[in-house]
Protein backbone atom coordinates (compact mmCIF):
# COMPACT_ATOMS: atom_id res chain seq x y z
CA UNK A 1 0.00 0.00 0.00
CA UNK A 2 1.90 3.42 -1.24
CA UNK A 3 1.01 6.57 0.51
CA UNK A 4 -1.11 9.34 -0.85
CA UNK A 5 0.39 11.73 1.60
CA UNK A 6 3.42 11.64 3.96
CA UNK A 7 4.58 14.09 6.63
CA UNK A 8 7.52 13.78 8.83
CA UNK A 9 8.31 16.06 11.69
CA UNK A 10 10.62 15.59 14.19
CA UNK A 11 10.42 11.84 15.05
CA UNK A 12 6.88 11.72 13.59
CA UNK A 13 5.68 10.07 10.25
CA UNK A 14 2.21 11.10 9.21
CA UNK A 15 0.71 8.96 5.94
CA UNK A 16 -2.30 9.20 4.53
CA UNK A 17 -3.40 5.84 2.90
CA UNK A 18 -6.65 4.59 0.55
CA UNK A 19 -9.05 2.85 2.87
CA UNK A 20 -9.40 -0.20 1.22
CA UNK A 21 -10.91 -2.11 4.12
CA UNK A 22 -14.25 -0.30 3.97
CA UNK A 23 -16.67 -2.90 6.21
CA UNK A 24 -19.11 -0.22 6.84
CA UNK A 25 -21.94 2.07 4.69
CA UNK A 26 -22.46 5.85 5.59
CA UNK A 27 -26.28 4.30 5.62
CA UNK A 28 -25.39 2.81 8.95
CA UNK A 29 -25.18 6.36 10.40
CA UNK A 30 -27.82 8.87 11.47
CA UNK A 31 -28.90 9.92 8.39
CA UNK A 32 -31.73 12.51 7.88
CA UNK A 33 -32.90 11.47 4.27
CA UNK A 34 -34.38 8.07 3.93
CA UNK A 35 -32.84 6.50 0.22
CA UNK A 36 -35.48 4.13 -1.03
CA UNK A 37 -33.73 2.43 -4.06
CA UNK A 38 -35.52 -0.32 -6.59
CA UNK A 39 -34.17 -3.31 -8.29
CA UNK A 40 -32.94 -6.64 -7.09
CA UNK A 41 -29.49 -5.76 -7.36
CA UNK A 42 -29.19 -3.06 -5.19
CA UNK A 43 -28.84 -3.39 -1.25
CA UNK A 44 -27.51 0.02 -1.01
CA UNK A 45 -30.06 2.26 -0.05
CA UNK A 46 -32.21 2.05 3.53
CA UNK A 47 -34.52 -0.76 4.37
CA UNK A 48 -38.29 0.31 3.31
CA UNK A 49 -41.24 -1.77 2.15
CA UNK A 50 -42.62 1.25 0.07
CA UNK A 51 -43.99 0.32 -3.43
CA UNK A 52 -42.35 2.93 -6.42
CA UNK A 53 -46.60 3.94 -6.56
CA UNK A 54 -45.64 4.59 -2.63
CA UNK A 55 -42.73 6.55 -3.03
CA UNK A 56 -43.87 8.73 -6.12
CA UNK A 57 -47.42 9.26 -3.85
CA UNK A 58 -45.08 10.39 -0.53
CA UNK A 59 -42.51 12.59 -2.37
CA UNK A 60 -45.48 14.56 -4.09
CA UNK A 61 -46.69 15.97 -0.24
CA UNK A 62 -46.01 19.22 0.59
CA UNK A 63 -44.30 18.17 3.49
CA UNK A 64 -41.55 16.12 2.31
CA UNK A 65 -38.62 17.29 -0.09
CA UNK A 66 -37.15 14.72 -2.54
CA UNK A 67 -34.70 14.21 -4.99
CA UNK A 68 -34.21 11.31 -7.48
CA UNK A 69 -31.27 9.19 -7.36
CA UNK A 70 -29.54 8.33 -10.50
CA UNK A 71 -27.34 5.30 -10.69
CA UNK A 72 -24.31 4.62 -13.45
CA UNK A 73 -23.65 0.88 -13.95
CA UNK A 74 -19.80 -0.15 -15.51
CA UNK A 75 -17.80 -2.19 -13.80
CA UNK A 76 -19.38 -0.82 -10.70
CA UNK A 77 -21.92 1.58 -9.27
CA UNK A 78 -21.53 5.24 -8.21
CA UNK A 79 -25.07 7.45 -8.01
CA UNK A 80 -25.73 11.42 -8.35
CA UNK A 81 -29.09 13.48 -7.90
CA UNK A 82 -28.62 15.08 -11.40
CA UNK A 83 -29.04 13.36 -14.69
CA UNK A 84 -26.01 14.90 -16.55
CA UNK A 85 -23.20 13.39 -17.65
CA UNK A 86 -22.31 9.64 -17.44
CA UNK A 87 -25.72 9.78 -15.56
CA UNK A 88 -27.18 10.45 -18.62
CA UNK A 89 -26.02 7.74 -20.40
CA UNK A 90 -29.15 5.56 -22.21
CA UNK A 91 -26.93 2.28 -21.68
CA UNK A 92 -25.25 2.21 -18.56
CA UNK A 93 -27.42 4.75 -16.11
CA UNK A 94 -31.11 5.03 -15.18
CA UNK A 95 -32.86 6.35 -11.70
CA UNK A 96 -32.48 4.14 -9.08
CA UNK A 97 -35.33 5.31 -7.17
CA UNK A 98 -35.16 8.43 -4.63
CA UNK A 99 -34.18 10.26 -1.45
CA UNK A 100 -36.62 12.27 0.74
CA UNK A 101 -37.28 13.34 4.00
CA UNK A 102 -40.06 14.30 5.97
CA UNK A 103 -40.92 18.01 7.32
CA UNK A 104 -41.43 15.75 11.07
CA UNK A 105 -37.66 14.17 10.21
CA UNK A 106 -36.09 17.91 9.24
CA UNK A 107 -37.46 19.79 12.32
CA UNK A 108 -36.36 16.79 15.09
CA UNK A 109 -32.90 17.10 13.36
CA UNK A 110 -32.84 20.51 12.84
CA UNK A 111 -34.71 22.31 15.16
CA UNK A 112 -37.06 25.52 14.92
CA UNK A 113 -40.78 25.71 13.30
CA UNK A 114 -40.12 25.77 9.50
CA UNK A 115 -38.50 23.69 6.97
CA UNK A 116 -36.05 25.18 4.77
CA UNK A 117 -36.12 23.53 1.40
CA UNK A 118 -32.78 24.51 0.64
CA UNK A 119 -31.17 23.55 3.50
CA UNK A 120 -33.45 19.98 3.47
CA UNK A 121 -32.14 19.92 -0.43
CA UNK A 122 -28.34 20.44 0.23
CA UNK A 123 -28.76 17.60 3.49
CA UNK A 124 -30.16 15.38 0.93
CA UNK A 125 -27.53 15.64 -2.04
CA UNK A 126 -24.63 15.67 1.02
CA UNK A 127 -26.06 12.02 1.78
CA UNK A 128 -26.12 11.09 -1.93
CA UNK A 129 -22.64 12.36 -2.36
CA UNK A 130 -21.52 10.69 0.74
CA UNK A 131 -23.03 7.02 -0.43
CA UNK A 132 -21.16 7.29 -3.65
CA UNK A 133 -18.04 8.34 -2.08
CA UNK A 134 -18.24 5.36 0.07
CA UNK A 135 -19.45 3.21 -3.37
CA UNK A 136 -16.71 4.49 -5.68
CA UNK A 137 -14.08 3.80 -2.93
CA UNK A 138 -12.81 7.42 -1.57
CA UNK A 139 -12.40 6.37 1.86
CA UNK A 140 -9.25 7.37 3.05
CA UNK A 141 -6.88 6.97 6.40
CA UNK A 142 -4.01 7.87 8.40
CA UNK A 143 -1.26 6.44 10.60
CA UNK A 144 1.66 8.40 12.25
CA UNK A 145 4.90 5.95 12.98
CA UNK A 146 7.74 6.75 15.47
CA UNK A 147 10.85 7.25 13.12
CA UNK A 148 13.08 6.17 15.89
CA UNK A 149 11.38 2.74 16.78
CA UNK A 150 9.40 2.38 13.56
CA UNK A 151 6.26 1.70 15.72
CA UNK A 152 2.44 2.43 14.61
CA UNK A 153 1.70 5.09 17.72
CA UNK A 154 -1.38 6.31 16.25
CA UNK A 155 -3.81 5.99 13.55
CA UNK A 156 -7.31 6.65 11.93
CA UNK A 157 -9.68 5.40 9.13
CA UNK A 158 -12.64 5.68 7.44
CA UNK A 159 -12.63 9.04 6.42
CA UNK A 160 -15.07 9.22 3.65
CA UNK A 161 -14.85 11.87 0.43
CA UNK A 162 -11.59 14.17 -0.08
CA UNK A 163 -8.47 13.26 0.96
CA UNK A 164 -7.85 16.53 2.25
CA UNK A 165 -9.88 15.30 5.13
CA UNK A 166 -7.74 13.15 6.42
CA UNK A 167 -4.48 14.85 5.73
CA UNK A 168 -5.92 17.86 8.24
CA UNK A 169 -7.47 15.19 10.64
CA UNK A 170 -3.59 13.68 11.10
CA UNK A 171 -2.07 17.03 10.84
CA UNK A 172 -4.30 17.77 13.96
CA UNK A 173 -3.27 14.82 15.26
CA UNK A 174 0.44 14.56 15.25
CA UNK A 175 0.03 18.33 16.63
CA UNK A 176 -2.65 16.85 19.98
CA UNK A 177 -0.92 13.90 20.54
CA UNK A 178 2.79 15.03 19.60
CA UNK A 179 2.81 18.33 19.54
CA UNK A 180 4.79 18.94 16.86
CA UNK A 181 4.09 20.34 13.04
Amino acid sequence: MQAEFTKTDGNFKLEVFHDEDRDFSPREDDNQGTMVFFGDNFRIGDKSELSMASLEALCKRKDVVSLPVYAYVHGGVSISTEQTGQYADCWDSGQLGRIYITREKYLAEQGGKYMNRKKALRILESEVKELNDYLTGNIWGYKITDTRTGEESESCWGFIGDVKYAKEEGVQAMMRVYDVV
